[in-house]
Protein backbone atom coordinates (compact mmCIF):
# COMPACT_ATOMS: atom_id res chain seq x y z
CA UNK A 1 0.00 0.00 0.00
CA UNK A 2 2.63 2.31 0.48
CA UNK A 3 4.12 1.98 -2.53
CA UNK A 4 1.01 2.56 -4.49
CA UNK A 5 0.57 5.76 -2.60
CA UNK A 6 4.26 6.79 -3.19
CA UNK A 7 3.87 5.90 -6.92
CA UNK A 8 1.10 8.42 -6.72
CA UNK A 9 2.99 11.11 -4.61
CA UNK A 10 6.04 10.79 -7.24
CA UNK A 11 4.93 10.44 -10.78
CA UNK A 12 7.41 9.30 -13.67
CA UNK A 13 9.48 12.74 -14.47
CA UNK A 14 7.88 12.66 -17.87
CA UNK A 15 4.28 13.17 -16.45
CA UNK A 16 4.11 16.95 -15.61
CA UNK A 17 5.92 17.67 -19.14
CA UNK A 18 4.05 15.23 -21.01
CA UNK A 19 0.39 17.58 -18.97
CA UNK A 20 2.21 21.17 -20.20
CA UNK A 21 2.19 19.44 -23.67
CA UNK A 22 -1.10 18.39 -22.99
CA UNK A 23 -3.04 21.39 -21.84
CA UNK A 24 -1.12 23.78 -24.26
CA UNK A 25 -2.49 21.29 -27.12
CA UNK A 26 -5.67 21.44 -25.84
CA UNK A 27 -6.11 24.89 -25.92
CA UNK A 28 -4.57 25.44 -28.81
CA UNK A 29 -6.76 23.40 -30.96
CA UNK A 30 -9.82 24.81 -28.88
CA UNK A 31 -9.10 28.15 -30.09
CA UNK A 32 -8.67 27.20 -33.74
CA UNK A 33 -11.60 25.12 -33.67
CA UNK A 34 -14.19 28.48 -33.00
CA UNK A 35 -13.85 31.15 -35.31
CA UNK A 36 -14.22 35.26 -34.40
CA UNK A 37 -17.57 36.52 -35.49
CA UNK A 38 -17.78 40.17 -36.83
CA UNK A 39 -20.22 40.97 -33.91
CA UNK A 40 -18.08 40.30 -31.20
CA UNK A 41 -18.74 36.46 -30.33
CA UNK A 42 -16.93 33.41 -31.17
CA UNK A 43 -19.01 30.85 -33.37
CA UNK A 44 -18.52 26.96 -33.09
CA UNK A 45 -19.53 26.35 -37.01
CA UNK A 46 -22.83 28.39 -37.56
CA UNK A 47 -23.50 28.53 -33.91
CA UNK A 48 -22.87 30.96 -31.47
CA UNK A 49 -20.14 30.30 -28.58
CA UNK A 50 -21.41 31.39 -25.03
CA UNK A 51 -24.27 33.44 -24.62
CA UNK A 52 -24.41 36.86 -22.23
CA UNK A 53 -22.06 37.02 -18.67
CA UNK A 54 -23.92 36.55 -15.55
CA UNK A 55 -22.00 39.16 -14.16
CA UNK A 56 -22.41 41.30 -16.64
CA UNK A 57 -26.49 40.93 -16.06
CA UNK A 58 -26.44 41.57 -12.88
CA UNK A 59 -24.06 44.18 -12.39
CA UNK A 60 -24.30 45.98 -15.95
CA UNK A 61 -20.41 46.01 -15.94
CA UNK A 62 -17.91 43.79 -17.84
CA UNK A 63 -16.30 40.67 -15.42
CA UNK A 64 -12.71 40.66 -14.94
CA UNK A 65 -13.31 37.35 -17.45
CA UNK A 66 -14.98 39.01 -20.12
CA UNK A 67 -13.39 39.07 -23.36
CA UNK A 68 -11.00 35.60 -22.79
CA UNK A 69 -12.47 33.25 -25.19
CA UNK A 70 -12.49 35.98 -27.88
CA UNK A 71 -8.74 36.72 -27.10
CA UNK A 72 -8.01 33.16 -26.64
CA UNK A 73 -9.15 32.89 -30.21
CA UNK A 74 -7.56 35.87 -31.76
CA UNK A 75 -4.31 34.62 -30.35
CA UNK A 76 -4.52 31.25 -31.82
CA UNK A 77 -4.31 33.21 -34.99
CA UNK A 78 -1.33 35.80 -34.62
CA UNK A 79 -3.57 38.50 -33.60
CA UNK A 80 -1.79 39.54 -30.42
CA UNK A 81 -2.87 43.12 -30.71
CA UNK A 82 -6.80 42.81 -31.04
CA UNK A 83 -6.63 39.79 -28.81
CA UNK A 84 -4.89 42.13 -26.16
CA UNK A 85 -7.98 44.59 -26.97
CA UNK A 86 -10.42 41.79 -25.93
CA UNK A 87 -8.46 41.28 -22.71
CA UNK A 88 -4.85 41.93 -21.41
CA UNK A 89 -4.79 39.05 -18.99
CA UNK A 90 -6.82 36.50 -21.69
CA UNK A 91 -3.65 37.33 -24.15
CA UNK A 92 -1.47 36.89 -21.28
CA UNK A 93 -2.97 33.67 -20.01
CA UNK A 94 -2.71 32.13 -23.61
CA UNK A 95 0.96 32.87 -24.20
CA UNK A 96 1.51 31.55 -20.27
CA UNK A 97 0.00 28.12 -21.44
CA UNK A 98 1.52 28.25 -24.87
CA UNK A 99 4.89 28.55 -23.41
CA UNK A 100 4.21 25.62 -20.92
CA UNK A 101 3.72 23.31 -23.69
CA UNK A 102 7.08 24.98 -25.01
CA UNK A 103 9.08 24.37 -22.11
CA UNK A 104 6.93 20.80 -21.81
CA UNK A 105 8.11 19.68 -25.33
CA UNK A 106 11.99 20.84 -24.68
CA UNK A 107 11.86 18.97 -20.89
CA UNK A 108 11.27 15.69 -22.79
CA UNK A 109 13.47 16.36 -25.52
CA UNK A 110 16.28 16.61 -23.37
Amino acid sequence: MIKFIDRLLKPPWWVWPAAMIAVAAVTLAASWVLTPGVDEFCYLGETRFGGECGFTMVTGLPCPQCGMTRAFVHAARGHLLRSFLYSPAGLGLFLWIQAGGVIGVMRLAT
